[in-house]
């Protein structure tokens, strides 16, 4: 420790504060140094890192669903993929979108019965407003809200 402080030059106020200290004083002084320090690391670097994290993770299950979106206009454009004529097939196209939301319990081809658990708001719209492009008729919403704001489970039953 003697050998760095020897390395760097520190102001004479400071030097002689210091060595004034009996060596349990100055334990302590470094023992809050280090404290504070540690808080300054967690409040500069680490907390705005967890932040933008955890907004990144809320932001994913929209982002996939955009994503999906995006790459079947993207299909429709280049010729690649014709417009999907089946429920099965228009329902399995959404729910690439989705697939930790939307669950599809079943399906006879010309009606189906959908489930969102733990879905936000925003995405059960998206969704509908998708159906609805694909010339899917919604035939029974019921819609139950969560704990959590804007997040909502939803059962819904569509026909073609």
């Amino acid at each position: 420790m003697n050998t760095i402080l020897k390395k760097i030059q520190i102001p004479a106020p400071v030097l002689q504060y210091w060595q004034q200290r009996e060596p349990g004083e100055r334990r302590m002084i470094g023992a809050f140094a280090i404290v504070v320090s540690i808080a300054l690391i967690d409040l500069a670097i680490i907390e705005p890192v967890i932040k933008v994290r955890s907004q990144l993770r809320n932001n994913l299950p929209a982002l996939r669903l955009e994503t999906a979106s995006f790459l079947r206009d993207l299909k429709q454009i280049s010729g690649k993929d014709t417009q999907a004529k089946s429920l099965d097939d228009i329902l399995r196209s959404l729910a690439s979108g989705m697939p930790d939301h939307l669950q599809i319990d079943s399906s006879n081809g010309k009606s189906a019965r959908l489930h969102l658990n733990h879905c936000e708001w925003k995405l059960v719209v998206g969704l509908l407003a998708q159906l609805q492009q694909k010339g899917v008729s919604i035939t029974r919403m019921h819609v139950k809200a969560t704990d959590a704001p804007d997040i909502i489970d939803a059962d819904i039953e569509v026909t073609q």
